[in-house]
């Protein structure tokens, strides 16, 4: 367990569920994706208002639940605040109208899903959304987001609060005009190609657990996320040669070199043999010169860009502060 600055754990490695059953080896709902996820060990569930699935994840944990398979309280739930409800109340309402979804009194985090901001009436699916919607970062705005957040957990809707997506830069503009509760994680995509160094030596610095989503190099995000030249990491002769050497496979090497970080990855698996594979990463021991070896392979290569969250006038660098 991974301690967080709110007093409360969150599990070394959590099971994501966006995208959920693109690379299914058979047609499986999320309900019964996340069953079988649970069934093999996890016990840390992200999800997100977003992914369209708050219901499914909720049946699920109802389920094992009901069955005495896990408690409750033996289950650490993160869902996130989508770009819509970027106001004071508007987090009150999308935390609760989440917590209905999932048929649960509260989470155990809910994040700031991306500091980017929609305008008033836009579009709910990010599909629709067109540069025109997207606010630019304006931190003083956000500050009524935060403080939005910060009473979530005085109502007891949230144990943890955190955020997604957001640059060394926004994390500091957001600590920088103080908090009276400080995020717990920040979320980002992070692989041995994407290190986020910076990012994870700020966070360490300021209490703060890093948490690294598409840790095995997305292989199954979207057409829109995707160039015929991206590198498949999961190819990775260097991972590959690591892997054999540790017995072990490629996917669990990146999440045992995530978890040697100290950072919490959040894989994604479509069966429950690769579920039971990635929680077995806990048993790969990596020495130091396999973490040196594989501190070369960072290009600061994103997977996902998220280039259609770009405001007027903004370039992908803006986007990340790159």
């Amino acid at each position: 367990m991974a301690r967080l600055n709110s007093g409360h754990s969150v599990p070394r490695i959590g099971f994501g569920t966006w995208n959920a059953n693109a690379n299914a080896e058979q047609s499986l709902s999320d309900e019964t994706l996340v069953e079988e996820a649970i069934r093999a060990g996890a016990r840390s569930l992200d999800t997100a208002m977003i992914y369209g699935n708050e219901i499914d994840v909720g049946r699920a944990i109802k389920t094992v639940v009901d069955e005495g398979i896990v408690r409750r309280d033996d289950l650490f739930v993160s869902t996130k605040l989508w770009s819509t409800y970027h106001t004071h109340e508007g987090v009150v309402t999308g935390c609760r109208e989440s917590l209905r979804r999932l048929g649960v009194e509260r989470v155990d985090l809910y994040f700031v899903h991306a500091p980017w901001a929609f305008k008033a009436g836009a579009p709910t699916s990010p599909l629709d959304v067109t540069p025109e919607w997207i606010r630019k970062w304006d931190p003083d705005e956000f500050r009524h987001v935060w403080t939005g957040m910060e009473r979530l957990v005085d109502l007891g809707l949230a144990r943890s609060i955190g955020v997604s997506n957001f640059s060394v830069k926004k994390l500091n503009d957001v600590l920088a005009r103080g908090v009276r509760i400080p995020p717990a994680v920040n979320q980002v995509e992070s692989h041995p190609y994407l290190q986020q160094n910076e990012m994870l030596e700020y966070c360490r610095r300021n209490g703060i657990v890093m948490s690294a989503f598409s840790p095995l190099g997305s292989p199954s995000r979207g057409p829109s996320n995707r160039r015929p030249d991206d590198p498949v990491l999961l190819d990775d002769p260097l991972l590959a040669q690591i892997a054999e050497v540790r017995r072990c496979t490629v996917a669990q090497v990146a999440l045992a070199w995530a978890m040697h970080r100290g950072v919490v990855p959040v894989t994604k698996s479509s069966s429950r043999r690769h579920v039971e594979e990635d929680i077995r990463a806990f048993d790969v021991a990596l020495t130091s010169e396999d973490v040196s070896r594989l501190s070369e392979l960072d290009c600061n290569f994103r997977y996902l860009r998220m280039e259609s969250f770009r405001a007027v006038g903004e370039t992908t660098a803006d986007l990340w502060d790159e």
